[in-house]
């Protein structure tokens, strides 16, 4: 199996979750909403996850929900660069 590693680069891709409004964090709706616009919309498939971000939220069962894109070597900066206008877009609707 090829690692990509520093002699791949080309190879490597990368996986990044974040939330458009970090004072929405905890609203799991918002983020539902904003990954089903996307697809619907914009034809961009992303996911959304989530995730107790601290013992604090552990114990209260409260989880921040944030967005999660995976970009593949296929895709270009300005592929990026769209998605995240197209985020922004719909985020800032809402």
């Amino acid at each position: 199996m090829l690692s990509p590693g520093k002699k791949h680069r080309a190879l490597s891709s990368g996986m990044a979750s974040f939330s458009p409004d970090i004072k929405r964090k905890y609203e799991k709706k918002y983020v539902e909403t904003i990954w089903q616009k996307m697809y619907e919309e914009h034809k961009i498939w992303i996911r959304w996850t989530h995730w107790p971000d601290n013992a604090r939220d552990f114990r209260r069962k409260r989880e921040t929900h944030a967005l999660r894109v995976s970009t593949h070597i296929f895709n270009d900066k300005d592929q990026i660069d769209r998605m995240i206008q197209k985020v922004d877009s719909v985020a800032r609707s809402m």
